[in-house]
């Protein structure tokens, strides 16, 4: 079997508690980032099972803590809210525990802490200009999913009331430019 992928034996290897606890253990930047690219791993086109073994485990809540203590570091903040919005997309409950956990307000955050670090926008991957702010705007969307649901609608109405800009719920209109794709090797440690 593959170590990645639908028929994969990853989370045989490393279960998602161990990952989690790893997030906690170690407090640096490099590291959070290793592990929520290890969750992702765990997260991204798998099983139902599979995700909701890292929901369990609390992936959500290991993820926004990650994000909370490493506000500089633009590589945690934008792969953060790509693994929260895989794991929202992925089924109606797994949606309403990034929700509950304020997966809406870290992201929000996020969005503002890209637009003050803008280290690795602008570079060119793939035919792809690369602006990290933007996607992590484009994965809140994600997680709040359609305004029509009541739930979702509540959790954003919230999101907004606690200050995250209301026009990030908007979609961007045709013709403003190409998705951007977010990069992970450039990071940004600076000491604001």
């Amino acid at each position: 079997r593959p170590l990645t992928g639908p028929q994969s034996f990853g989370i045989e290897l490393q279960p998602p508690k161990w990952i989690v606890k790893n997030m906690y253990r170690f407090n640096n930047p490099e590291h959070s980032a290793h592990c929520i690219s290890a969750l992702r791993i765990l997260v991204d086109g798998m099983p139902r099972e599979d995700i909701d073994a890292v929901v369990e485990a609390c992936g959500v809540e290991a993820i926004i803590s990650a994000m909370q203590r490493h506000t500089d570091d633009t590589g945690v903040q934008v792969m953060g809210s790509g693994t929260l919005s895989i794991i929202a997309s992925s089924n109606d409950d797994a949606r309403l525990r990034v929700l509950e956990a304020g997966g809406l307000l870290e992201v929000g955050a996020a969005v503002q802490r890209c637009r003050q670090h803008t280290d690795g926008d602008g570079e060119d991957i793939d035919g792809h200009i690369v602006c990290n702010w933007s996607f992590c705007a484009e994965c809140l969307r994600e997680i709040a999913g359609k305004r029509t649901v009541w739930k979702n609608r509540a959790h954003i109405e919230a999101a907004i009331e606690r200050g995250v800009e209301a026009s990030l719920f908007d979609k961007a209109k045709e013709g403003q430019g190409r998705r951007p794709v977010p990069t992970y090797s450039s990071r940004n440690h600076s000491s604001a």
